[in-house]
């Protein structure tokens, strides 16, 4: 695992009880957390399917305890919660704070909280007098009231971070948005996919870091034409030769021709 600088700590969205792990610009939070949610029955991404979409709360719940690998540790000047082979493989396996600070390789002051996770591990470790409300956390998982997910900010360069969440702890209001959120994602997912922009840029390698789209707003319809309700933000390779920015289908269509706002003049 590595460790997340950026937005680690509690939660304190309308009293929900979690704890968000953070993130940093490192390969290890850019590749998804797949691992983690085959091993806690985690459905993962919203989706269609015949019988009812699968969408806000059922699709990050889990349904699955991986025992052997979830431990939680009270230890004299700190709390740990962990999920990692180590307490599979290693023989014996990490039970000391200072096998478990090097299982979790983070590092701070001894009165703040410190996380670090990656595709197929993750590890907590909070100040004693917070070991309550972590345990809380571990209980929660261990009875399946808990969901562990992805999030991040509408800063197109900002990565995701990881969070596990109490869900009986979640209001119903937060539950009713995260249900629209992934209702909105999906259908913007398909106003997407019948634009063909994807395709079309990937077969003339036109190439890119980020291309994240959203839903095309009245302030957009100011200073662009578009016959299509989708915006793109586009952040390019080769930026010596192309600008970043916000983009319509029709301006990524001229990038592909070689022309437009996107590649740099002169």
């Amino acid at each position: 695992m590595r460790q997340g600088f950026r937005d680690v700590g509690f939660t304190h969205l309308n009293q929900a009880n979690g704890f968000c792990l953070g993130w940093d610009f490192t390969a290890e939070h850019e590749g998804g957390i797949a691992s983690i949610q085959t091993a806690f029955g985690v459905p993962g991404m919203p989706k269609r399917r015949p019988g009812g979409d699968l969408v806000g709360a059922d699709a990050r719940t889990v349904t699955r305890i991986p025992e052997r690998e979830l431990r939680f540790f009270d230890r004299s000047k700190h709390a740990y919660l962990l999920f990692s082979s180590a307490f599979v493989w290693h023989k014996p396996p990490p039970n000391t704070a200072k096998e478990l600070d090097r299982l979790m390789r983070c590092y701070g002051k001894d009165d703040e909280a410190v996380a670090g996770w990656s595709e197929r591990d993750l590890g907590i470790r909070v100040p004693h007098a917070d070991r309550e409300r972590l345990r809380a956390i571990s209980d929660a998982l261990l009875r399946k009231d808990a969901m562990i997910f992805l999030a991040g900010s509408a800063n197109p360069f900002a990565r995701r971070g990881l969070y596990v969440v109490v869900r009986s702890s979640v209001s119903a209001e937060m539950l009713e948005q995260m249900r629209e959120a992934d209702c909105d994602y999906l259908a913007l997912e398909e106003a997407v996919e019948k634009t063909g922009i994807r395709e079309r840029l990937e077969l003339t390698g036109k190439r890119y870091y980020a291309l994240k789209p959203r839903w095309l707003s009245a302030a957009d319809t100011e200073r662009v034409t578009t016959m299509l309700p989708v915006i793109f933000f586009l952040n390019p390779c080769d930026q010596d030769k192309n600008n970043h920015g916000w983009f319509t289908v029709e301006q990524l269509d001229q990038w592909i021709a070689g022309e437009g706002p996107i590649p740099k003049k002169g």
